[in-house]
This record gives structure tokens, C-alpha cells and sequence, in this order.
């Protein structure tokens, strides 16, 4: 009879350290590296503008390092502060935008202060073109997972007031 316990009691000890090692190798795998971040996506143009404090219609003026200087045509959320023009960081830097272009950006006020603002989301940079929203990014995943919709500035902008 105790051999029989002995027996059961072997086999869950296994078991156990046997779900011991798989969920620290799952735990392993799925871990952030030490000083790794993980990065806020959306793949569509509400939540990107939902959730940022500040949204504005922009055209680019100049590109400088990983940052453009924007000339804000509309502000559709929050307060730039009276800044008509904003310095607007972007990661990848300079090719992304196209100077004298038209883009909707959903930020927010960078540490440093105004006229200095962020993304807080990828992708967080849309143009309006022919009344489809696309999405500016230089991360191929989140480019190929954003939903394009059909809408107009009018219709952004009225979305953006009624919330």
C-alpha cells in the first residue's frame, strides 16, 4: 500500500516539475529584455487620436534630425499653447514626411515643453487624401495591420468635437 502512495506521490513531484520548467521557459520567452520597452500600437485612426491629448492639422515646414517643424493649420483636440508652429519628434527622422504636406498628428506635450510634442502611439501621424485616412509609419507591422477608412477632415474633425 505505501509503495502504491509512493508511486502517486513520484509521479506528481514529475508533474509538477515538469509545469515548473515549461511555465518558466514560457515566462522566459515572453519577457522584456532588461531596458527593452514595448511599443503602443493601433490600427486605427479613432483610438491613435482617442487617446492622445492633443490633436492637430499640420503642414510640414521643415525636417531637422528626428524632428519637423509643423505650421498648424487646425487644432482639432487639446492646446498647443498659442505655438502656430510646433517641433514635432518622429522616429526614423528625416524622409518620412513630405515637406508642404497636409498631415493629422495625435500627440502629446514632449517634457520639455511647448512648442515641443510626441506620439504617444504608433501609428501616430495619418494623411487625408481623396477622404481615405492612411496611416504614416516606418514600421511595416503596424502599416500592414492599420485599417484605412474613409473619412473626411470634416468628418474627423466632428468626430474629435463630439467626444
Amino acid at each position: 500500500m505505501i509503495a502504491k502512495y509512493r508511486g502517486y506521490g513520484m509521479a506528481a513531484l514529475a508533474v509538477a516539475m515538469v509545469a515548473v520548467l515549461v511555465y518558466w521557459g514560457y515566462d522566459r520567452v515572453n519577457r522584456a529584455s532588461p531596458g527593452e520597452t514595448k511599443k503602443a500600437t493601433t490600427d486605427n485612426v479613432e483610438t491613435a487620436l482617442g487617446i492622445s491629448p492633443i490633436a492637430v492639422i499640420g503642414k510640414v515646414a521643415q525636417a531637422s534630425g528626428t524632428g519637423y517643424k509643423i505650421e498648424v493649420i487646425q487644432v482639432l483636440k487639446g492646446d498647443v499653447k498659442g505655438n502656430r508652429s510646433i517641433q514635432v519628434a518622429v522616429p526614423g527622422g528625416p524622409g518620412i514626411l513630405a515637406n508642404n504636406e497636409e498631415y493629422v498628428f495625435a500627440l502629446a506635450p514632449s517634457l520639455s515643453g511647448p512648442p515641443n510634442f510626441y506620439g504617444m502611439i504608433d501609428p501616430f501621424i495619418f494623411q487625408i487624401k481623396n477622404n481615405k485616412v492612411a496611416a504614416i509609419t516606418n514600421d511595416a507591422q503596424v502599416a500592414a495591420a492599420f485599417q484605412e477608412t474613409n473619412m473626411s477632415v470634416a468628418e474627423l474633425a466632428s468626430k474629435l468635437a463630439a467626444k
